[in-house]
């Protein structure tokens, strides 16, 4: 896969292990893995660019602090993210996919509409966790995807923790 969003992500995949927050190198899913998650959770379309170059550099263990699914099972955790997001009474008509946890009570999203690069998004389950204005659904301080990742990736490569 050509990489156009996250270069340098890429490039220090195969030297993160050597940083103090990181013990082992991002691992990624294959293109067939994620065509297949495709078809599970986005009716066979594709992920929007930088989310599939995320995922094959680092959909398995991303090295960057993102408390994602275990071996990239992304349809497990947008699955069950859903049903824990309408138990609270919330509702998403877009399509969208988690790609974070924080405690089992806020998840990190995106948006699958939004095009090649889209806005981050956290949702809370829990009422404990919404923000300090009461909102259960904001945007993160990041614009797009790819500024979140070179974000975590400056963190790592500084040996700071990711958040």
């Amino acid at each position: 896969m050509e990489i156009q969003y996250l270069k340098k992500y890429f490039h220090v995949k195969d030297t993160l292990k050597n940083y103090p927050t990181n013990k082992w190198n991002p691992e990624g899913l294959s293109l067939k893995d994620i065509e297949n998650l495709e078809h599970i959770l986005n009716e066979g379309s594709s992920f929007p660019r930088a989310f599939r170059e995320f995922l094959h550099i680092g959909g398995k263990y991303d090295g960057l602090g993102i408390n994602g699914p275990i071996d990239g099972l992304y349809d497990r955790m947008t699955k069950g993210g859903k049903l824990r997001i309408q138990g609270r009474g919330i509702q998403i008509h877009r399509p969208f996919l988690t790609y974070h946890s924080f405690e089992g009570n806020v998840f990190s999203f995106i948006y699958l509409d939004e095009g090649d690069d889209p806005q981050p998004w956290n949702i809370s389950i829990d009422e404990a966790y919404d923000t300090d204005e009461g909102e259960n659904l904001w945007k993160t301080p990041f614009t797009i995807f790819n500024e979140m990742i070179h974000y975590l990736v400056d963190n790592a490569l500084k040996g700071l923790q990711p958040w």
